[in-house]
């Protein structure tokens, strides 16, 4: 289950619009569209408390990057997701999975 949920929502894949889309808009808005997309996406294949754990792992580990938007400050608990995951959180889930089947 790691494996297939790095290869939908980690660093580099298609939903990491920061680092896919770079220049094409301003990060605050590849931010937000990356995690409205993650938590709409993802409420189909995981529950929230997966969901948010991984939020909380990126913006953790983005947080040790000195260029990165993501800052320890911005972190929120209890799971570490940055404030931009955690504003996304809620309109995300409602979307519930664009119509996937959980498992």
């Amino acid at each position: 289950m790691l494996s297939k949920f790095k290869s939908l929502f980690g660093d580099g894949s298609p939903l990491d619009f920061k680092t896919t889309m770079k220049g094409q808009a301003s990060q605050e808005l590849l931010g937000n569209a990356g995690n409205f997309a993650y938590y709409a996406i993802g409420a189909g294949y995981f529950s929230s408390a997966i969901l948010d754990s991984g939020a909380g792992y990126y913006a953790i580990k983005h947080a040790f990057i000195p260029s990165s938007s993501v800052t320890f400050s911005s972190l929120t608990l209890p799971y570490g997701q940055d404030a931009s995951a955690k504003l996304q959180e809620g309109p995300g889930l409602a979307a519930n999975g664009c119509g996937v089947q959980t498992f």
